[in-house]
This record gives C-alpha cells, sequence and structure tokens, in this order.
C-alpha cells in the first residue's frame, strides 16, 4: 500500500517493510520487520493482548469501532480514486 500528500509518503513492503517519508528536507525512516514471526507482523499478539487486557482491567479497548469505520472508510476511498483515477478525500460523503 502507497499513500502520498503532499511532499509526503508512507509505503508499505508487504509485511516486510515500512517506509514513512514526512516531507521536504526530513528524514526518510525505515522499518524493517522480515525477521518477525507471522503473528508479530500481523499484529495479532499486540492487538490480543490490547483486548484481554481491557478486559481484564475493565478498560476501554485500544482500538474502537470508530477506528475500524476509519480504516474500512479510508480503503474505500482508495478503490473508489483507483477506479475512477481521481482524488478522493475523506472522510467520505
Amino acid at each position: 500500500m502507497e499513500i502520498f500528500g503532499p511532499h509526503q509518503a508512507v509505503v508499505t513492503d508487504e509485511m516486510e517493510r515500512v517506509i514513512l517519508s514526512p516531507g521536504l528536507g526530513r528524514e526518510i525512516v525505515t522499518r524493517g520487520y522480515a525477521q518477525l514471526p507471522m503473528e508479530e507482523k500481523w499484529g495479532y499478539r499486540m492487538e490480543d493482548r490490547g483486548f484481554v487486557d481491557a478486559v481484564l482491567e475493565g478498560q476501554p479497548p485500544s482500538v474502537t469501532a470508530e477506528d475500524g469505520l476509519r480504516a474500512t472508510e479510508l480503503v474505500e476511498a482508495c478503490y473508489r480514486s483507483a477506479r475512477g483515477g481521481v482524488e478522493v478525500r475523506l472522510p467520505l460523503a
């Protein structure tokens, strides 16, 4: 996945690497995940731990339904942009 903004980008290389270009004159940051087990790359362990901790401690979860909606909205915007070859702004109308 690639997300671009004015002089900015976030690029994923499958689940192996993430590259962040935060803007002109700023250092590009690369994070490598190739050596992590699949459960770590996909975030299962961290998400599961956060959910269990929230339930046991009676705390709100770290990821909410609103977060899920926004993630889905972002994916839909990507599809609309690719299909129509146009810029799509969030939030979707």
